[in-house]
């Protein structure tokens, strides 16, 4: 992983990268940038993250990184790809996201959080709004970037009917592997100052002896009750007939970019496909991931071949997400404080490693 900026310029409550880093954005020169892929290349690494908090939080300065990049891929020896994290406003710049494709950008994580407006604009995120979330996160599917997002429940104006219109949005944004999670107040953040003055903040005390998932109490539900909701949220997201949906509807997108046919030949794309299905049947979660395959395989083979490496990517990386969510869904790990943040984790692992897909368009 690289990092080009530090600091940025919006000013969400609940996020600490503007306590620790400032709403500066504080750029590294462009030629160490290049010098710095140009040694991970020669590595032998083909995949990077720029583990930038917002990758475009000076736009002009992103736009002559991605021109070295592209320069960069015209000499490199073979092709290499990368992802990062951005804000939504990425989808407005044309220019810039063509860019960021043609420099190998193939992904990209971006905090949603909510298609609630009054949510987004009680936390701050004002670059959210007045946006047409669904239309932009297509346009830069349509330009060949996947797109894997941050989701969040628990803000002030979330009642219980946050969580169907938190899946539904997911749902119709073609977005296989969103990353959930339970608004907490972290230390230091605006967030964390407005819950401690308002008495809403719970004691780490309270926090550790009932095992929250959050230490903020809810406005609008009982703290049992959001946790339940993003629960059921999480099993409705990776029910295997939805994650299927999205993901073939996420390939019909990035397959309208013009390029060449995937790397794969079409005998090992089916004897890949046999791998998987094989490595499923014996998975303790059998049936959920075969009914996923048995969805995907077909679609993918014979109406979206290019994007055939993409779609394995994804089918191997869910069986990753099945395991936590089924831990969550049995309750192997308890009620205990550290079944959330278990959960996200393996949500993020899959998300981080199906980022950078690696087919050629």
């Amino acid at each position: 992983s690289r990092q080009t900026t530090r600091g940025c310029p919006f000013r969400c409550e609940f996020c600490d990268i503007i306590t620790l880093y400032g709403r500066t954005v504080r750029v590294k020169p462009v030629s160490q940038v290049v010098d710095e892929v140009r040694t991970v290349l020669d590595l032998g690494w083909d995949r990077l993250m720029f583990v930038d908090d917002n990758f475009i939080g000076d736009p002009r300065y992103a736009s002559e990184v991605l021109q070295a990049l592209m320069a960069l891929q015209k000499r490199a020896t073979r092709p290499f790809y990368f992802t990062t994290q951005t804000t939504i406003n990425l989808a407005q710049n044309t220019r810039l996201l063509d860019l960021y494709y043609a420099a190998g950008g193939r992904s990209v994580f971006i905090g949603i959080e909510t298609p609630r407006t009054s949510s987004l604009q009680e936390t701050l995120k004002f670059q959210n709004v007045r946006r047409d979330l669904l239309g932009e996160v297509e346009r830069i599917q349509r330009r060949g970037v996947a797109v894997y997002s941050g989701l969040i429940v628990g803000f002030d104006h979330d009642d219980a009917g946050i969580f169907e219109e938190q899946a539904k949005f997911i749902n119709d944004a073609k977005i296989p592997f969103p990353l959930p999670s339970i608004l907490g107040a972290l230390p230091g953040t605006p967030l964390h100052k407005r819950m401690e003055s308002s008495g809403r903040l719970i004691p780490q005390k309270e926090f550790n002896a009932n095992a929250y998932f959050t230490n903020i109490v809810p406005k609008e539900m009982t703290v049992q009750e959001l946790e339940q909701g993003y629960r059921d949220m999480v099993f409705a997201l990776y029910e295997p007939k939805r994650f299927a949906d999205r993901v073939i509807g996420e390939l019909a997108r990035l397959n309208d970019v013009d390029g060449k046919l995937s790397n794969y030949r079409l005998p090992v794309v089916w004897a890949a496909f046999l791998w998987v299905l094989l490595w499923y049947a014996f998975d303790p979660n059998r049936l959920k991931l075969l009914s996923a395959l048995r969805v995907i395989a077909p679609a993918v083979l014979w109406r979206y071949p290019r994007m055939a490496d993409a779609a394995l990517q994804r089918l191997v990386n869910y069986r990753h997400v099945c395991r936590f969510v089924s831990m969550l869904e049995r309750q192997d790990i308890g009620a205990s404080k550290g079944q959330l943040p278990n959960v996200e984790r393996g949500v993020t692992k899959a998300s981080e490693a199906v980022s950078a897909h690696s087919f050629d368009a």
